[in-house]
């Protein structure tokens, strides 16, 4: 038992074999009992599952219980909420811009997909650490709230002292109900008390509709910077019209009121929201980015900072006034010349594997590192490589982002985007990995030590990588011939995309469905199902099984995940599902990768149709 609250009950689930917690939370009978709002609640839950965003609690799956009551399973956070936090009294505003960003990126994602918190406070918010930092924020309770109040009366929805004026009133709504009652978790975070605090419920709500709240400075005179109580105050506008226009605009806002207040926060690396190009170009130049600045001149500043005033002006002088040399323009030249070459081969992250130093990213990072005269020039280059490179992987990554079978590539390429461009939102929020695992992908980009199957993998990256359709199916073909012992040439879904969804062994064979589409209307796992759904096809179009070969390659799969090979053992999972759609052990092992890599609705989708091939496996249950 974890907690309970007036929706339900909360218990954490454990398997001690393999050690995975989840947190089900179980509705009262009198939350589950109407069938509109179970077959809401489900709708709810199905879109919050897909709204993937870092910042919000991963919610796994639902189901009904025998007795009709209404279930969820969820990420299990191992942190405390916002409201223990202000127990101890008001947060300094550089704590409070850094949730607030986080919280605001969370909601930006939910409204992206239609979906309303309606119950934005503190006790909704959890910070956990991660990658060593904390302050890492979570929203909570994504969708249960929505649901349990979309009724006819929508007045009673929420907490009174976060409630927004349109709801009390029970006028329409958009996402700017969400960004009112940020306003007041933001007034609280920063003064101890949300704006209105009146005796009765009553009041609390008439004050929410016709009284304006005091001013954060007025109460608590080193609260904040004026630039951020103004930020806050802009939320608290009673007319929805007079507040942000979305979540992106009030994050770029927050940016804003740091600059304006010369704070910097341990999370200043996370991506700027996507908003106007200009607005957006001044937040890069002025937002500080402390692991921007590369590691060979950060000397520079506290060797200057002791000498003397006069000394100083003499260095800055000698080393920024004057133009660059032939010699520095044409080894910016060079390093520019050769970020393009290695990037036109698709080595723009990933190195072949001849030479671990010849990426478009470490030929970037070298233009970074020259100082001097030449430092300007370099940085601009630089900077404009950074642009190029990561636009280009992001259109990658859209290209195949909605392609049966490609999203797993997309996310490579996001992933390399964010390298070169930790402001792209659009990236970050797609590659599906936490910010502690993109810092690991950048080490090991910025070090060379990408291991030897990481850089085999990628070789499937460079081949999508050609836009031209006819030539990367000739790539494909050749890459398959050539290293046949490669399991990302064996790999279905690298196979369809490239046109050789066809083994040359069986003639007539194709690839397996997607597990996304197949478990679209899929019935809960919890209910038994004699046999999958099969479609009546021609004999010559009829997928050939071969159980025992899916055994061998489940099992091959099995010892690479073992030995911590998870491309190789997905790509050996999906080749068992080649031969036999319905190898549960393939399924399982593919459940374990995507729980692995956080991708935890995937995860649910394998193991729940494991379940459904085994139904006696208690494994395969607890692990769904």
């Amino acid at each position: 038992w974890l907690g309970e609250g007036g929706m339900g009950v909360v218990y954490e689930a454990e398997h001690e074999d393999i050690e995975r917690r989840v947190a089900l939370k179980i509705l009262r009978p009198e939350a589950s009992d109407d069938p509109t709002l179970a077959a809401r609640f489900r709708e709810e839950a199905r879109a919050a599952s897909r709204i993937g965003s870092p910042n919000i609690v991963e919610i796994f799956d639902f189901d009904e219980l025998p007795d009709g009551r209404l279930m969820i399973a969820m990420e299990l956070l191992t942190g405390l909420g916002l409201d223990t936090e202000l127990e101890a009294g008001p947060l300094a505003q550089e704590r409070v811009i850094a949730v607030l960003r986080q919280v605001a990126k969370g909601l930006a994602a939910a409204h992206d997909v239609g979906i309303v918190h309606r119950d934005v406070k503190p006790d909704n918010v959890i910070l956990l650490t991660e990658g060593g930092r904390s302050d890492y924020a979570k929203l909570v309770d994504f969708g249960i709230a929505t649901v349990m109040t979309a009724q006819d009366n929508d007045a009673g929805a929420g907490t009174p002292h976060f409630m927004a004026p349109e709801l009390i009133l029970g006028r329409s709504y958009d996402g700017r109900l969400d960004m009112y009652a940020l306003g007041c978790m933001a007034y609280e975070l920063l003064i101890g008390e949300p704006p209105f605090m009146m005796g009765s419920v009553e009041e609390i709500l008439e004050a929410q509709v016709s009284l304006a709240p005091r001013s954060i400075l007025e109460v608590r005179p080193d609260a904040c910077h004026p630039a951020l109580e103004a930020v806050i105050l802009r939320c608290l506008a009673k007319d929805p019209s007079e507040r942000y226009a979305d979540m992106r605009d009030l994050e770029a806002a927050l940016c804003e009121a740091q600059i304006a207040a010369g704070l910097t926060t341990p999370w200043d690396d996370l991506p700027l929201p996507a908003v106007e190009p200009e607005r957006l170009e001044r937040l890069r130049r002025l937002m500080p980015r402390p692991d921007d600045a590369p590691r060979g001149r950060r000397w520079l500043w506290p060797a200057i900072a002791g000498l003397s005033s006069t000394l100083a002006a003499l260095v800055t002088f000698s080393l920024f006034s004057a133009d660059p040399t032939n010699e520095e323009e044409a080894q910016i030249k060079a390093l520019q010349d050769a970020a393009h070459e290695f990037g036109a081969r698709a080595n723009w992250v990933y190195p072949p594997h001849d030479d671990t130093r010849a990426t478009a990213l470490l030929k970037v990072i070298e233009l970074e590192a020259i100082d001097g005269a030449a430092e300007e020039l370099a940085d601009e280059r630089a900077g404009s490589l950074r642009q190029e490179f990561a636009d280009a992987l992001v259109e990658l990554g859209d290209l195949y982002w909605d392609e049966e079978g490609g999203r797993p590539f997309a996310r490579d390429y996001y992933a390399q985007a964010y390298l070169f461009d930790r402001a792209n939102d659009h990236a970050y929020e797609r590659t599906g990995m936490t910010l502690g695992e993109l810092a690991d992908l950048r080490e090991k980009a910025e070090s060379g030590t990408f291991s030897a199957e990481d850089i085999r993998a990628a070789a499937a990256l460079a081949i999508l990588a050609e836009r031209d359709a006819e030539k990367r199916d000739q790539l494909a073909a050749a890459f398959i011939e050539e290293e046949p012992d490669n399991p990302i040439g064996r790999d279905a879904r690298f196979r369809k995309i490239t046109g050789r969804s066809k083994p040359r062994v069986i003639a007539q064979r194709e690839a397996p469905r997607e597990p996304e589409d197949e478990l679209e209307d899929a019935p809960p796992a919890t209910k038994k199902v004699s046999a999958p759904e099969t479609k009546s096809t021609p004999e010559s179009t009829r997928p050939t099984k071969d159980p025992k070969k899916a055994r061998s390659l489940a099992k091959d799969g099995a010892a690479a995940l073992a030995r911590g090979s998870r491309r190789d053992a997905e790509s050996l999972f999906h080749q068992a599902l080649e031969s036999d759609n319905s190898n549960a052990a393939a399924l399982i092992g593919l459940s374990d990768i995507a729980f692995d890599r956080s991708r935890y609705s995937e995860a649910i989708k394998f193991a729940a149709r494991a379940t459904r091939v085994e139904p006696g496996n208690g494994g395969y249950r607890i692990k769904l």
